[in-house]
């Protein structure tokens, strides 16, 4: 009973993870919303995009956790600690402070673009 159950789920859950359904050209309700949904992703897939700079200062915030680890081991305390904050100064700066520098950057442009 267990695997049918688990069964089902697995096909459930393949079946929602699947493309939905082309829109019908014809409604052009649904066709605003398609076009909505492209350009919404299109603008969170960028290098700029909130989603990308909070993934980014996470994985840098893992990535700094794990350099202590190993540096702590090998080397001093102090070492290791001086060592650590330079890779987490770096990780702040090429991986969030430059995306977030080019994201205000392209809203400035934009703002000018309105006027």
């Amino acid at each position: 009973m267990a695997r049918l159950t688990t069964a089902i789920v697995l096909v459930m859950v393949a079946a929602a993870c699947g493309k939905p359904a082309p829109v019908d050209p014809a409604d052009p309700y649904l066709t605003e919303i398609a076009k909505f949904r492209e350009a919404r992703e299109a603008v969170l897939k960028t290098d700029t995009g909130w989603l990308t700079i909070a993934g980014l200062f996470f994985l840098a915030v893992a990535i700094t956790c794990a350099v202590y680890v190993i540096t702590d081991f090998l080397f001093h305390r102090t070492w290791a600690s001086l060592f650590t904050a330079l890779v987490g100064a770096a990780f702040l700066v090429l991986w969030y402070g430059l995306p977030l520098a080019a994201a205000i950057q392209d809203s400035r442009r934009g703002s000018r673009r309105a006027r």
